[in-house]
């Protein structure tokens, strides 16, 4: 289940009793190379692996872990699949977008609703809306900077880690909005840090379009090409004031720390302002 928040005191309240006995349940979780537990995508009891490989230091990065043995997805996925489903719960024909095509929440996302459009960042040069063949299969690209959907067009938009990796959120929070019917939905995660105070800016790009490295440079692993996608932001709790900047009338954020869903943090040890909990946004026009 997941508790959504609309008053930011009131998460971060919320946030910090999480956090003061998180570590004893997220030990145990690591100490396992699976735990059996309910996915709420196959809606049954299965088995999760609990790491996909990706560390944090010496410990296991439970959010990209935590994968279910029936349909695949991870914790970070599956939570948004969650968030998605609550919010299109009662509605019958649904047109959305999700930002990614070529995974196992794409997978599952179209099988519960068949009219959404997939898509995959391919590159600065495509258009929006035309697709490019990737490993034999038709793909079709979206930039969350310049969507092809009409204004007002979508029922929901839904993504899962892009937003830390656009060299300018602020018009990317902005573009989802346009394309948003009255009353929809932009669905989405993405590494935030509830205890970071202010969102961190690790680099920018030059007049030239090159890439200014402001901390050292931060790639995440890209199911598009092999070489990772660099990361602009480290997302702090200012960010909550940012989408509601960009226009959205409410700004709502899910917290759902549940070891049985398998739904837990990233597992960071080094520092509260590097933790990254199992958060979902829901912005609504």
């Amino acid at each position: 289940m997941i508790n959504w928040y609309t008053n930011t005191s009131v998460f971060y309240s919320a946030a910090c009793r999480l956090r003061q006995g998180m570590d004893a349940i997220e030990d145990y979780v690591e100490s396992r190379e699976t735990i059996d537990g309910y996915c709420t995508i196959c809606s049954q009891i299965v088995t999760f692996r609990v790491s996909a490989g990706v560390m944090m230091g010496e410990h296991v990065s439970l959010r990209e872990g935590m994968i279910c043995s029936e349909c695949g997805v991870s914790s970070r996925s599956r939570l948004l699949y969650e968030a998605v489903e609550d919010t299109l719960r009662g509605t019958s024909v649904v047109k959305g977008a999700l930002l990614e095509s070529i995974t196992p929440l794409a997978t599952m996302l179209l099988r519960k609703y068949p009219s959404i459009t997939l898509s995959e960042y391919l590159g600065p040069d495509i258009d929006s809306g035309t697709t490019r063949l990737l490993r034999g299969v038709e793909v079709r690209h979206e930039s969350l900077l310049n969507l092809s959907y009409a204004d007002q067009s979508l029922d929901f938009i839904c993504h899962n880690d892009v937003l830390e990796h656009v060299y300018d959120f602020s018009p990317a929070l902005r573009e989802s909005m346009r394309v948003l019917r009255s009353g929809a939905s932009a669905v989405f995660a993405m590494p935030f840090f509830p205890f970071l105070p202010t969102t961190q800016v690790r680099g920018r790009l030059d007049a030239g379009g090159a890439i200014e490295h402001i901390e050292p440079p931060e790639y995440h692993g890209d199911g598009v090409t092999n070489e990772g996608i660099y990361t602009f932001y480290h997302f702090g709790l200012d960010f909550i004031d940012s989408i509601r900047e960009a226009g959205f009338g409410k700004v709502e954020i899910g917290l759902a720390h549940d070891a049985f869903r398998g739904y837990l943090s990233s597992n960071y040890r080094y520092g509260d302002d590097g933790v990254v909990l199992p958060i979902i946004f829901r912005a609504t026009r």
